[in-house]
């Protein structure tokens, strides 16, 4: 959609907040990048680079290629200007991604899946998991809409979300596209301060009230509460092909 850097990314609000973006996405992805490979790294729908910023600030990366694909022009504008190793490209992924045949170690889509349409996320994951290396990983982070506090407020403050995940559709949005390995993981306030500490308590205090609700309201279902949600799908090692029995397979 026009214009969405300059009306939800680029206002004082989200300028106050990016360092402590940059601090969450350290703490909650850095053990996930210290196991990747060497091979390029892709974060689609980078937003103002926040993720960008922390894998240029890890040791070595002078010599691993960033990727950086994004639909809003502004957007791809911004990661060019400001993160100027980064490769760059406006246009839509599933277009880029189809016409290069680059393998890579990550692949991070950070709040992204839930402006998509289901039939083109099933389409886009289906081709990010066939772009991954061996060894490879993708991260996708959503909003959790079986927390009540994102499914009321957070959700609704965007006109541009498309579809709510919670950790039971978004581990089914990747087994439609072909994972297996996935493994979903809920997100918690971190830090210390009186008000972190406050926001903590809260959010425990709501995802148990979730927790208590579904439990008597949907029993047979099992979500995770927290406010923020991701999952990692690992890269399905295709199957070596059968050794072919040479006195038997050949032609008479």
């Amino acid at each position: 959609m026009s214009g969405y850097f300059s009306s939800q990314l680029n206002t004082d609000e989200t300028e106050a907040a990016a360092r402590r973006q940059c601090a969450r996405l350290g703490a909650t992805y850095g053990h996930l990048i210290a196991g990747i490979g060497d091979g390029p790294v892709l974060d689609i729908g980078p937003g103002r680079g926040e993720l960008l910023e922390v894998l240029a600030g890890l040791p070595g990366s002078a010599k691993r290629q960033l990727w950086a694909i994004d639909t809003d022009r502004e957007v791809t504008v911004h990661i060019m200007q400001r993160y100027t190793g980064v490769k760059a490209v406006h246009g839509d992924p599933v277009d880029v991604l189809q016409d290069s045949d680059t393998r890579f170690s990550a692949i991070f889509m950070l709040h992204v899946l839930e402006h998509l349409d289901a039939d083109y996320a099933v389409r886009l994951l289906t081709l990010l998991r066939q772009r991954l290396a061996s060894d490879g990983v993708l991260v996708i982070e959503v909003p959790n809409s079986a927390c009540s506090f994102v499914g009321n407020t957070i959700y609704g403050s965007d006109v541009t979300h498309k579809v709510p995940y919670t950790s039971i559709s978004l581990k089914q949005v990747c087994r439609m596209a072909g994972f297996e390995q996935i493994e979903v993981v809920g997100i918690r306030p971190k830090g210390g301060g009186l008000l972190k500490l406050l926001q903590r308590a809260l959010t425990a205090l709501l995802m148990a009230v979730d927790a208590a609700v579904h439990r008597i309201l949907l029993p047979a279902w099992r979500f995770l509460h927290e406010p923020t949600i991701y999952a990692v799908c690992r890269a399905t090692k295709e199957p070596h092909p059968a050794p072919v029995d040479r006195e038997q397979g050949g032609a008479g």
